[in-house]
């Protein structure tokens, strides 16, 4: 995922939040804005792992986020990554069950 795609200041990772539009499952949970174009933020809370273990999963998420066509989303998104997440060990489980969450926001959109 390229830098110019990604959310970088606390304040639009809040406003963002705040907006209540949102969709999970046991994985993740993506909040989300309309937007004219995609920037997604990336977030492991800090009760889960130390940073080396936050930043492995951060780079899977950005890993998964890549397989996926982002370019047609049109919204700042934020992804708050869930314990299940961190415990599944198969990574194709892991993007099968972003890319449904993926699936889901923009089928929301129509």
């Amino acid at each position: 995922m390229k830098r110019k795609y990604r959310l970088k200041k606390n304040w639009e990772f809040e406003s963002v939040i705040l907006s209540k539009l949102q969709v999970s499952n046991k994985m993740a949970v993506i909040h989300y804005v309309p937007h004219t174009e995609v920037k997604i933020g990336i977030t492991v809370p800090k009760k889960f792992e130390k940073a080396v273990g936050r930043n492995f999963y951060k780079r899977q998420m950005r890993a998964i986020l890549q397989s996926f066509n982002i370019k047609d989303l049109k919204y700042k998104i934020v992804i708050i990554v869930r314990k299940n997440f961190i415990t599944e060990e198969n990574f194709e489980v892991k993007q099968k069950m972003v890319h449904k969450l993926l699936e889901q926001l923009l089928n929301e959109k129509n």
